[in-house]
């Protein structure tokens, strides 16, 4: 057994929380290693380290808030790695253990009896004017706005390349069914099971007296482009962390370049172009298109207690089982 802890640093609780569960494993004579979540940020060149790493270990274990997960979550990747996670942040939605079983509920995942929710995610496909594409995975959301200049963005939203709507407003967001309780929920999106695997799309402050979201197909693929009579530079944020215009700089900054595309008839999950290395260092390119579609990857989150999905948005969001 090899174990994996990954810590929010800036909590002093989760700090405390990872110090007590690796004396516990080195007392059990179990095998860990130990990083940090700040290092697991898209650009960071150390998230493509553990990536390729982590289908070294047995079993990830989180201490921190919902976005300690996602950043995990992207680390796990293709791997089919568990995550046992403690929440040491907010509402602490996606979190699998309470902080009050930690050396029980982590027993329990090394003993091979915990049980284990699937959890689905989003791929997500950036294409830009110069002709290249970077795909991501994202567990809660991806998000499709403007750049910071206080104007409303107009987007064209596309179904299964059916034009349905123009958007004017701050942007528009798509989101799994997991990212249906987060920032979807506070846009005016529905709340959907988990165990469904089609996606959520959901305006924000659209500019309009009607209000409406769409749950798509399993199957259905969302594509979200500028509106050609009024073009705006676009930004994306993937589970919180954004993208905007890129150039080949930002790319060697980043490691990111020099690694060809590669397409799975399953789930494509890409990277970088390799012809980005021929374009000019100091050219820019823009956001030209957003595809979204659900992935096959599924997220396996380990729990101390099966939850009940009902029972968690009666306490989390209407105040209690008996509200």
């Amino acid at each position: 057994m090899r174990v994996l802890l990954v810590c929010n640093a800036t909590k002093q609780a989760a700090n405390e929380a990872m110090q007590v569960v690796s004396g516990w494993l080195a007392e059990q004579q179990i095998e860990f290693d130990r990083i940090i979540s700040e290092r697991l940020v898209i650009n960071d060149p150390m998230l493509a380290e553990w990536m390729e790493r982590v289908d070294q270990y047995d079993l990830v274990v989180s201490f921190g808030g919902d976005g300690t997960i996602l950043r995990v979550t992207r680390m796990i990747g293709d791997s089919d790695v568990p995550l046992l996670a403690f929440n040491f942040g907010g509402r602490g939605f996606l979190a699998s253990a309470q902080v009050d079983h930690l050396l029980e509920a982590l027993s329990c995942a090394i003993a091979g009896k915990a049980v284990y929710s699937q959890r689905g995610q989003i791929r997500v496909e950036i294409s830009y004017s110069d002709g290249s594409t970077r795909s991501f995975r994202a567990l809660n959301e991806v998000v499709v706005s403007r750049l910071d200049t206080g104007r409303i963005v107009c987007l064209e939203l596309c179904i299964n390349d059916q034009r349905l709507h123009e958007i004017r407003g701050d942007g528009l967001l798509v989101s799994s069914t997991t990212g249906s309780t987060a920032y979807a929920l506070s846009a005016g999106g529905p709340l959907v099971h988990p165990s469904y695997r089609g996606m959520v799309v959901v305006p924000i402050s659209e500019h309009s007296l009607k209000s409406w979201s769409i749950v798509t197909g399993v199957e259905d693929v969302v594509t979200i482009r500028p509106s050609v009579d009024n073009a705006q530079q676009l930004v994306v944020f993937l589970d919180g962390e954004q993208f905007g215009s890129r150039t080949v700089v930002d790319d060697v900054a980043a490691g990111n370049v020099g690694v060809a595309t590669t397409v799975d008839s399953a789930d494509a999950e890409a990277t970088d172009n390799q012809n980005d290395l021929q374009s000019d260092k100091t050219a820019q390119a823009n956001i030209v298109k957003v595809t979204v579609r659900s992935s096959n990857a599924r997220l396996r989150l380990g729990h101390f207690d099966q939850p009940d999905f009902y029972q968690q948005i009666a306490a989390a969001f209407f105040g209690g089982a008996d509200a």
